[in-house]
């Protein structure tokens, strides 16, 4: 079984939180009424997940990161299960639940993609 929160372990030792500008994947203007996305498992849906949630997200920045390495880092740590990825600022966000736990909702204007842990195989990229 796996903690419900993230630890503050997860980030990094290289790692660096986002800069102040950057958007967050999470918005606290969406309606309950928008549709979440509940498909397992989640593999580049762009959009955000409702705040509050009942999950912990960690930022993670890595100069040239790109999608591939941040499933690998999320696979090295038993707590992250998905990842939220904006190219654009190479930045992870890592959660503790699969992105159809988080209260995704999809919207192709969000910077963020999100995936689970399971989309790719370890070192296999997307493309």
């Amino acid at each position: 079984m796996r903690p419900r929160h993230l630890l503050p372990l997860l980030a990094s030792a290289h790692a660096n939180p986002l800069p102040d500008h950057a958007p967050r994947p999470s918005r606290t203007d969406l309606a309950p009424a928008d549709p979440t996305v509940t498909a397992f498992p989640v593999c580049g849906v762009r959009g955000w997940t409702r705040i509050p949630g009942d999950y912990s997200q960690i930022m993670n920045e890595l100069p040239g990161a790109t999608l591939e390495s941040c499933l690998d880092d999320c696979r090295k740590n038993d707590l992250c299960l998905s990842v939220g990825f904006a190219q654009v600022y190479e930045g992870c966000w890592f959660y503790d639940h699969y992105s159809s736990g988080v209260s995704l909702i999809p919207d192709n204007s969000s910077y963020f993609e999100h995936f689970d842990e399971v989309c790719y195989p370890a070192g296999g990229g997307s493309a």
